[in-house]
């Protein structure tokens, strides 16, 4: 699925409009503001601490090289919800990629994290990628019930692997599933949600 076909209107869950498009090198300013306005305790279970202008810069060379694909939804002009693909260019993980997902507390349950990580998919998809993963902190964070209902399920429980940005240690949880089991998933969330804005 080429990125030429984007941006694109859609319609959430509730019938707003908005629009999906990809992100990119001039969005830093609206990602750290759409970081900066997460709730402070989800902020801690990131894996980096992405409220720093530092982390954005970082992001959006990733993004540039081609190492990272990230979406976003926007309403209004205002970025309510970002997601984006992982994948290695090299080595033996080079057929894995991995999803990350955020949504403003206000757009929850609206649709935005299934249609980003339904594009991500698709993305992923035409891409070779044949394997997706999530890495999640416990607590486990609002993301899971969308990759749930894409049909990942629970790989490992890594016993306090991670430590948040404040420096507690939680344990960190891998979920995964097969890109051709996830297709047909993906399939009926763009069916159910009608992302094509009415005219």
């Amino acid at each position: 699925m080429p990125l030429s076909e984007y941006p694109r209107s859609i319609r959430l869950r509730d019938r707003t409009p908005a629009l999906l498009r990809p992100l990119g090198r001039y969005d830093g300013k609206p990602l750290l503001e759409f970081y900066q306005g997460l709730p402070e305790e989800e902020r801690l279970s990131l894996r980096d601490d992405v409220t720093r202008p530092e982390w954005v810069r970082r992001f959006l060379e990733q993004v540039g090289s081609g190492e990272v694909i990230s979406f976003g939804v926007e309403i209004r002009g205002i970025l309510v919800g970002a997601a984006s693909l992982y994948r290695p260019r090299h080595g033996w993980s080079a057929h894995v990629g991995e999803l990350r997902i955020s949504v403003a507390s206000a757009y929850r349950r609206k649709g935005v994290g299934s249609i980003l990580a339904s594009v991500l998919v698709r993305v992923a998809r035409g891409i070779g990628v044949e394997k997706l993963v999530a890495h999640m902190m416990e607590p486990q964070g609002p993301a899971l019930l969308t990759f749930q209902r894409l049909g990942f399920t629970k790989e490992a429980v890594l016993k306090d692997q991670v430590k948040d940005v404040a420096g507690r240690k939680h344990d960190l949880l891998v979920y995964s599933s097969d890109v051709a089991h996830i297709w047909e998933t993906v399939e009926s969330i763009v069916a159910d949600f009608n992302p094509e804005a009415e005219p």
